[in-house]
């Protein structure tokens, strides 16, 4: 009779101490739940779902610990409510997605205390679990003040999924969970929770998967499963497929007992994929574990090595480079002449390459963008950078050349020009309004911290004749005394610092703060073409230099003009005009050359009448050179309407 006495108090103690669930338990990161610790007031709400709490039965519950740091205090967080509910929620929506008070029981009321890390709630009127929906644990904390505990809050807390939990917390509104406030927000995490009055399930829970997240989009081609480890668990079970439902990549995989792993081999770009994960010990399985999915990210668009973003003197049939994308199939170029123009490459198909040449000739001094995208049989890259270069450049035929930086896309220089990093400090850009009384668009030399300056930018190539004496005249500027700026100007007959063997100025103590009009005369020893070069060379950590109005001009133009006009009394009229213009004498003169501002010839007349038709040229400045019988030449400014 003792002996069996002594069983079936055995197996009494043994189902009591059973009868329990422990979720998160062991846990050490902190978080708002079940109540805030750091605020005066608080209102959290949590859903812990049936197939995590992997009940045996139904069952009666009749108390609840919740967990923290032994020496944690609670003496402004220790007036607590607890209510409890079923739901059919699996995460609350939105902040304003509160469980109505109504469905839910308010099962306890009064002060808790820290017994050595846990607070343990004995309920005043135990709550039946159905253990068919998900469990709701709410808790509001009255006392007014705060406990801070060192670092915020106190209570542990496990990660779930996403917006799993809710909360308000406030240090002057107490909330009514009769009508509850818009949350502060939601949280992806639970209180670390012990459930007493539940038997575990001999089977294993399901696992609580943190990542990928539920409908997550963008995830790696190699993606990484993530989970709690489930009490109880011997190892887990992976099932993955592209439908609902599926098992086409995996079908119940054993995994062994760990807590992550890595899908092998790579998945498809852009694809959904729909995964389950289970737990399993002796007993079995985890039973009705939630399926979930993911996305995985577009194909990734190519790396272009060239041509570079911004590079000026590009081949008229330039080759583009990338470096392979893995599991493309293929590529595709967009060209134009505008941002985003496909005037000259339409989506054009290159296949499986790395690498493309243009078979037909793009226009010199012209700017291009361009994008290249890869694709797959799934997906193709999106939102890939366009980027831009431009041609190489024709010489300039007559000075007068004129460079404003108006024309360039800042901080890219504008085309036909180019810069040569002879150190190991910055490149030349293009600025707009620097502040330092370049109000419109100029070059400018930013300061490097560790690096002295050694930048060149040069115009494109101009024409000169041996012998004829010609005028350059920009303006030039630093910031003032407190950064000393230094600046050559020079010519040669390539755009490099080696060619730069006549130097026209020197300025080794720019200080300046508003911009200073230089003007410079020379001779080119030969005929041929030239280029001039801008070198900053200021020291180290200074601030900025800037350029901008280079003009180059025949010294002898304006003495020229007003001489011929006074000899010849020509004239051109009506200035400005609308389509035709006229000059006054035309008996002397053996042809007309007519050039835009920046010195290209855009119309040439041998013979002419005293009309000329130049109806089709755009509005702006020209100069109307007269080239007369006598060898000598008479240039005339003309504005067209």
């Amino acid at each position: 009779m003792k002996k069996l006495l002594l069983t079936c108090l055995t197996v009494l103690l043994a189902t009591v101490m059973n009868a329990q669930i422990n979720l998160g338990v062991g846990s050490t990161t902190k978080g708002i739940a079940p109540i805030s610790t750091y605020y005066g007031y608080s209102y959290v709400q949590q859903i812990f779902p049936k197939s995590e709490i992997n009940a045996d039965a139904a069952g009666n519950i009749t108390g609840l610990k919740f967990y923290l740091g032994a020496s944690a205090t609670l003496t402004n967080s220790s007036d607590w409510v607890i209510y409890l509910g079923h739901t059919t929620k699996t995460s609350f929506s939105s902040n304003t997605d509160w469980i109505p008070l109504g469905d839910l029981t308010q099962v306890y009321s009064g002060a808790v205390t820290n017994n050595s890390g846990v607070v343990e709630i004995t309920l005043t009127t135990p709550f039946a679990y159905n253990n068919t929906d998900n469990l709701v644990i709410a808790a509001e904390e009255n006392a007014s003040g705060y406990d801070s505990n060192g670092s915020g809050e106190a209570f542990y807390v496990y990660t779930t999924s996403s917006n799993r939990s809710i909360y308000y917390r406030s240090d002057t509104v107490n909330p009514d969970p009769a009508s509850p406030p818009t949350a502060g927000d939601r949280n992806g995490y639970n209180s670390s929770v012990t459930i007493v009055g539940l038997t575990p399930s001999t089977l294993p829970a399901c696992p609580n998967v943190s990542a990928p997240a539920t409908n997550a989009t963008g995830v790696a081609i190699a993606p990484s499963i993530t989970w709690s480890a489930v009490s109880g668990a011997t190892g887990y079970r992976l099932s993955v497929g592209t439908t609902s439902g599926g098992t086409d990549i995996m079908n119940n995989v054993d995994l062994g007992n760990v807590t992550t792993y890595s899908i092998t081999p790579n998945l498809q770009y852009g694809t959904q994929y729909y995964y389950k994960l289970t737990a399993y010990n002796t007993s079995g399985s985890s039973s009705g574990c939630s399926e979930r999915s993911f996305t995985t990210l577009n194909i990734p668009c190519p790396s272009v090595s060239t041509p570079s973003q911004g590079q000026a003197g590009v081949s008229l049939t330039p080759t583009f480079q990338w470096a392979a994308v893995p599991d493309a199939t293929g590529y595709k170029l967009s060209i134009g002449t505008t941002a985003g123009g496909t005037d000259v490459l339409n989506n054009q198909d290159l296949g499986n390459v790395t690498s493309y040449t243009l078979t037909t000739p793009l226009s010199a001094s012209t700017v291009y963008y361009y994008t290249l995208n890869s694709y797959n049989s799934t997906t193709a890259s999106s939102s890939c950078s366009e980027r831009n270069f431009s041609t190489i450049c024709t010489t300039v035929a007559n000075v007068p050349y004129s460079q404003d930086f108006e024309s360039a896309i800042v901080p890219g220089l504008p085309s036909c020009t180019s810069n040569e990093n002879a150190g190991t400090g910055n490149d030349w850009v293009t600025t707009n309004n620097n502040g330092y009384g370049f109000t419109t668009k100029a070059l400018t030399y930013k300061w490097n911290s560790t690096n002295a300056a050694n930048a060149w930018f040069y115009t494109q190539g101009i024409n000169l004749v041996a012998g004829t004496q010609y005028t350059i005249t920009y303006k030039y500027g630093g910031t003032g005394t407190t950064f000393v700026e230094k600046l050559k100007v020079g010519y040669g007959t390539s755009a490099s610092s080696s060619a730069m063997t006549t130097i026209l100025a020197d300025y080794p103590n720019v200080t300046n703060s508003t911009p200073i009009t230089e003007s410079i005369n020379f001779t080119p020893p030969t005929s041929g073409v030239y280029y001039f070069g801008f070198n900053c060379y200021s020291a180290v950590n200074r601030f900025y230099l800037s350029i901008d109005d280079i003009n180059i001009t025949e010294s002898a133009l304006a003495t020229s003009e007003t001489a011929s006009v006074k000899k010849d009394n020509l004239k051109a009229y009506p200035n400005p005009f609308a389509d035709d213009l006229n000059i006054s004498d035309i008996s002397n003169v053996k042809s007309i050359s007519v050039l835009d501002i920046s010195g290209r010839v855009v119309r040439t007349i041998d013979k002419p009448s005293s009309t000329l038709h130049l109806g089709d040229l755009k509005q702006g400045m020209y100069l109307v050179s007269l080239e007369m019988k006598d060898g000598s030449k008479q240039v005339i400014k003309a504005i067209k309407k």
